[in-house]
């Protein structure tokens, strides 16, 4: 988020970063990621 944050990443990005992460295993809570997409989207 920081990334995007500092307009280093796109929406886009960090969505296929997390994706990414949790195809790899890492697990994110649907809460965390329903209030990671709702800030993408502000």
């Amino acid at each position: 988020m920081a990334a995007y944050e500092e307009s280093e990443l796109t929406a886009d990005e960090v969505k296929e970063c997390v994706d990414g992460l949790q195809r790899a295993g890492r697990h994110i809570g649907q809460k965390h990621y329903q209030m990671l997409l709702d800030k993408l989207s502000d």
